[in-house]
């Protein structure tokens, strides 16, 4: 708990960080929220679903992603990592501790995005459970892959080289997935984006008929949870490569 509150000061004091995993997120979801035209009953359901999709892509690229990947490159170039484990905590500790704030921050960017949504004529999703899937999934996800990508990314200044290809795929899948609907077909829903835009899709399009497509969107997510995780604890470094 200690080191995630250091964390949590540290990127909201680091002004690049903040405005990359605070103000970015919240300004796409806001702009979102506000510039929906009113299309009729069935045509605004559909485009509120690309609404909330595009704003829980944002939220785990911007907070969650790139947030991890710089939080990690930087503390192990400043030997931060290394000074930690050189203490009474343990590696697990330390690295939940450095994960677990963006994780946060993208969860109460997310409230307030759907708050404001709401106020901007949001219907309530019919099941719940796969917005919840979509958003705690994708950021078990994203964090995965920022520890991943911060191995190979020597500072906070080259994050930004190091994440566009994942951040690209993201967006890809996102759109991709968000364009086909119903009919998206397995490579599709591969795209780490993908999976994610799906389960959001389902949730305000459910018709208590779609628990097969639920159940494989959430089994492509969890392989994104997992594999990253297993490269990144096999690659992980606690000091800057020489």
């Amino acid at each position: 708990m200690v080191i995630a509150a250091t964390e949590l000061k540290l990127v909201v004091r680091n002004r690049a960080a903040a405005a990359l995993a605070l103000l970015m997120p919240v300004a796409i979801g806001a702009y979102l929220a506000f510039k929906t035209p009113d299309l009729g009953a069935r045509g605004q359901a559909e485009l509120w679903v690309w609404v909330v999709t595009l704003q829980v892509a944002a939220l785990l690229g911007f907070t969650v992603y790139i947030t991890t990947t710089i939080s990690f490159a930087a503390r192990r170039q400043d030997l931060y990592l290394k000074r930690l484990r050189s203490g009474e905590q343990s590696d697990l500790a330390i690295i939940l501790g450095l994960a677990v704030p963006p994780l946060l921050l993208s969860v109460l960017q997310l409230a307030v995005i759907l708050g404001m949504s709401g106020v901007g004529g949001l219907p309530a999703p019919r099941a719940w459970w796969f917005l919840a899937a979509a958003v705690a999934g994708g950021g078990l996800m994203c964090s995965a892959v920022g520890v991943l990508t911060s191995v190979w990314t020597r500072g906070a200044e080259s994050a930004q080289i190091t994440t566009a290809p994942f951040f690209f795929l993201l967006l890809m899948g996102t759109v991709l997935a968000m364009r086909a609907g119903p009919d998206a077909s397995p490579l599709q829903l591969v795209l780490p984006g993908g999976c994610v835009a799906e389960l959001i899709r389902l949730a305000w399009t459910s018709d208590g008929e779609v628990a097969s497509a639920g159940t494989a969107a959430c089994a492509i997510l969890a392989g994104w949870v997992v594999l990253p995780l297993l490269l990144a604890v096999r690659t992980f470094r606690w000091s800057p490569r020489q």
